[in-house]
Parts: C-alpha cells; sequence; structure tokens
C-alpha cells in the first residue's frame, strides 16, 4: 500500500514551466509508476491510469464533488483568502459541478430541458449563421483560429442559449478567464481573487436583474427557465444563479479550446487536414480525436468521503482526489499508440474522459459537439489551402483548468 508520500523527482516535473508545454511524459511517468500519487505540493492526489479514474468519476458515494472549491480557497494565503470571501460563499451553493445526489439530480433534472437532442439539433442554423458571418469577418489572408472564430462563436451560441443580452456578451471570456486563473494557476495572489470577486459580483446582480427581467416577459431561454423554477420553489435563486453562471462560463471556454486544438493538431498533420477538406463527414471522427488527444478539460477533482484504497494507494476521508483526464484519455491499456493523433481513430464517444464520466457527465457536451463540427466545416468551407503559420509554436494557458492555446494563426489562399 502507499500512504500519502510525495516523491522529489515527481514534484520537480510537476511544478517545471516547461510542464505546461507538454505534460504527458510526467503523466506517463505518474501513469507507470505511482497511478494514484499524492502531490505534497498540490495538496490532492493525482488518478493518471484510466480504470483509477473511471472508479473516481462513477462513484459519487466515495469521491464528493462537493467543497473542493472552498478546500481550495482555504488552503491559499490570508490575504487571499480574505478577498475571496465572496467566492467562497458562491460555491458553498448547490450547482451542477458542485453538487451530489440528491441536490445534482434535482438541479440537472430542472436545467436539461435545455440540453435534450431536440433543443441541440434546433441551434445548427443558429451556429452556421453565425461561423459564417464571423469568418467573411476576416480581413486578408492571415487570421487568427481562436480570436477570430473559435472564442466568439461559443460566447455567441451559449448567450443565445441562456439568454444574455448582445452589449453584456464581451463581458463573458473575462469571467471565464477570471475563474479559470483563479482555480488553476501555479500561484494565486490576491490580485487573482480581486479580479474574480469582482466578475463574480457583477455577474450574479446581472443574473438576478435578467430574470426578474424574464417574470414581466417570459422567452424561450434557460433564464426565462431559472425565473420559473426560483417562483416554483424547484431551486433557490443562489442555486438558480450558480448554475446559470457555470453554464455561462462552461459554455464557452471549453468549446473555444476543443475548435482550436482541434484545428491545430489537424493543420500539423496535412494529409489529414486535407482527407477531411474533400470529406467533411470525418469531422465529428477528428473531433472525438481531439478530445482524447487534447483534453480541453484536462483534470476533474472530487473529494473522498472515507477511508479507502485506490489501487496501491490508501486514500483518507477529506482527502483531494484529481482524476487526471488527460491522462486517462492516453492510457495506452485502453488507446493504442495514444501519443499519436490520428483523426480517423475509431472508438465510441463514450470511451473517453474529455467530458467527464457518469452523473456528471457534462450537460453542455452536444452543444460542443455541434459547434465545433460546424466551425472546422465552415473553416475548410470557406478558404482554400488552409495551414498554419510557418514557424508558429503552440503556447498553451499555463493553467491546470484548461487546455487551449492562446492563439491560433493560420494562413489561406482565400477562396
Amino acid at each position: 500500500m502507499t500512504a500519502r508520500t510525495s516523491i522529489p523527482a515527481f514534484e520537480e516535473r510537476l511544478s517545471d514551466p516547461t510542464f505546461w508545454a507538454d505534460p504527458h511524459p510526467t503523466y506517463d511517468l505518474l501513469r507507470r509508476e505511482a497511478p494514484v500519487y499524492w502531490s505534497e505540493g498540490r495538496g490532492h492526489w493525482l488518478v493518471t491510469e484510466f480504470d483509477l479514474a473511471e472508479t473516481v468519476l462513477t462513484e459519487p458515494t466515495d469521491f464528493s464533488s462537493v467543497g473542493f472549491e472552498n478546500r481550495h480557497i482555504a488552503r491559499l494565503p490570508e490575504d487571499t483568502r480574505v478577498r475571496a470571501a465572496r467566492v467562497a460563499v458562491h460555491f458553498e451553493t448547490p450547482q451542477l459541478v458542485s453538487s451530489d445526489p440528491p441536490d445534482h439530480t434535482r438541479i440537472r433534472r430542472a436545467f436539461g430541458s435545455h440540453f435534450l437532442p431536440r433543443k441541440v439539433a434546433s441551434l445548427d442554423t443558429l451556429i452556421r449563421a453565425v461561423a459564417a458571418q464571423l469568418l467573411q469577418s476576416v480581413a486578408g489572408r492571415q487570421f487568427d483560429v481562436v480570436a477570430d472564430l473559435a472564442e466568439p462563436l461559443p460566447v455567441h451560441v451559449i448567450s443565445e442559449v441562456v439568454g444574455i443580452p448582445r452589449e453584456f456578451r464581451d463581458r463573458i471570456p473575462p469571467v471565464t478567464l477570471d475563474q479559470r486563473e483563479f482555480f488553476g494557476s501555479p500561484s494565486i495572489g490576491p490580485e487573482h481573487a480581486r479580479r474574480f470577486t469582482s466578475s463574480l459580483e457583477e455577474w450574479r446582480g446581472l443574473l438576478t436583474e435578467w430574470m426578474d427581467a424574464r417574470r414581466r416577459t417570459p422567452e424561450d431561454d434557460v433564464l426565462t427557465r431559472a425565473a420559473q423554477m426560483v417562483d416554483e420553489g424547484r431551486v433557490t435563486l443562489d442555486e438558480a444563479i450558480a448554475t446559470l453562471l457555470h453554464l455561462v462560463i462552461a459554455g464557452n471556454g471549453t468549446t473555444t479550446a476543443l475548435i482550436g486544438n482541434a484545428m491545430y493538431h489537424v493543420l500539423r498533420h496535412p494529409e489529414q487536414a486535407r482527407k477531411i477538406s474533400a470529406n467533411p463527414e470525418l469531422i465529428p471522427n477528428a473531433i472525438e480525436e481531439t478530445l482524447r488527444y487534447e483534453t480541453p478539460l484536462p483534470r476533474d477533482r472530487r473529494i473522498a468521503t472515507r477511508d479507502l484504497t485506490l489501487g496501491d494507494a490508501e486514500i483518507q476521508a477529506g482527502d483531494l482526489v484529481m482524476s487526471v483526464l488527460a491522462a486517462a484519455n492516453r492510457d495506452p491499456n485502453h488507446f493504442p499508440d495514444p501519443h499519436r493523433f490520428d483523426a480517423a481513430r475509431s472508438f465510441r464517444e463514450s470511451h473517453h474522459f474529455a467530458f467527464g464520466r457518469g452523473i456528471h457527465l457534462c450537460l453542455g457536451a452536444p452543444v460542443a459537439r455541434l459547434e465545433a463540427a460546424i466551425a472546422i466545416e465552415a473553416l475548410f468551407g470557406h478558404f482554400t489551402d488552409l495551414r498554419l503559420v510557418e514557424g508558429y509554436e503552440p503556447d498553451w494557458h499555463a493553467i491546470t483548468t484548461h487546455r487551449g492555446l492562446t492563439k491560433l494563426p493560420v494562413v489561406t489562399d482565400r477562396r
């Protein structure tokens, strides 16, 4: 059995600034030598093996989703904790990602109707129109896939689903980045807490105001549904606000990363890019391979509810446990030749962990898949000979909660 013992060489690897450029050599080492590893520097277990990660993700009675955020806050320096007091209160409220049954079941059922297949399919025309408009605005032969398409497209779509007024949509990327940095930066200070607290307060006020407006003038959006459920007593006002904000943040950042990651890896392999350009029916498979190979949400967090054994590790009640989805998705026992990007790889959508597993399977996964497919189809349909700018080196966001490119410059012969 393995107790909570850190290994200096592993800690050095995990804290090395170059880790972000390519974390997989470190993940491979952990999977081979310590698939359930206690990192003293991070204060949690890292689970890198597929089967063990699946256990953590699918057994909520042993691994709870409640309280991770505030345990994270509790470990911060005092001055940062003081500034983050309002953040802590916000995450004490049950919401989709930080609740267990029965609260999770109740909240998911309450909001799930807007993410059923019929609703998702109805977004097809909207997504195509927005993608076409964004690409028509591209000037010149060189542009940035992230800034010009991958970021604005999901912001527009989730805004339409939730009901965010147009004049406030430019505030979505900042609050998304503030939350990602607060929970995912290697070193979190008072300034991170100040920015996220300010964004959080602003959005809580806006969402409350918009729900009040929907009571007077209902529309076919999630804000209207949320206001109705609060009035019916199915969810509390705080639960509605917390869940709405989660949908806004999760509904854009992850999809932005998926579109950018997919285009980067496809364009890195010109022969695969040519096949996809000529055969758009291959795009959904390329998206699934991207989700596996370059997982936008690389980790998922839980808290052990009791003393238990996971693999060879002795986990204590209250320990923080991090399933490293990015590592599990390259487990060679489940994915042959896992470090090879193959847009034609054949496997079930449900096989990889990119959208989680079990009761916390991402509610918006079908929307993200649809957006990514349409975005990539639009890029290959709108431009000829699309390719990476010569000499481009990927610059990844240096945070644990997100795996996405800061920019993706491409050049094209315009059609």
